[in-house]
């Protein structure tokens, strides 16, 4: 059995807390919504960061995403969050 990717720590402990993000569309594409992957060049990671702001705003969980990134402090936010860029490298 293959191990199952985790989410970056504030999505994986907001999911614990806040039931209407389980549907969320970044479950189980972390690598995807992350700020920064090892050895990828900036042209891939932009191109990454525009596909996943696109997964966001079609995601139904986008409200409830937005409401917990506010009351986050930025720099504990990393990725995309609510279908922006936070924290970029």
């Amino acid at each position: 059995m293959l191990p199952q990717p985790q989410l970056p720590s504030g999505i994986l402990a907001a999911l614990r807390t806040m039931p209407e993000l389980v549907d969320a569309s970044c479950v189980g594409m972390a690598e995807q919504f992350d700020d920064l992957v090892s050895g990828e060049h900036h042209t891939h990671r932009a191109a990454r960061h525009r596909a996943a702001v696109r997964i966001c705003h079609r995601c139904p969980a986008f409200d409830a995403c937005e409401q917990l990134a506010a009351t986050v402090p930025a720099r504990e936010l990393s990725g995309i969050w609510a279908g922006r860029v936070r924290g970029a490298g």
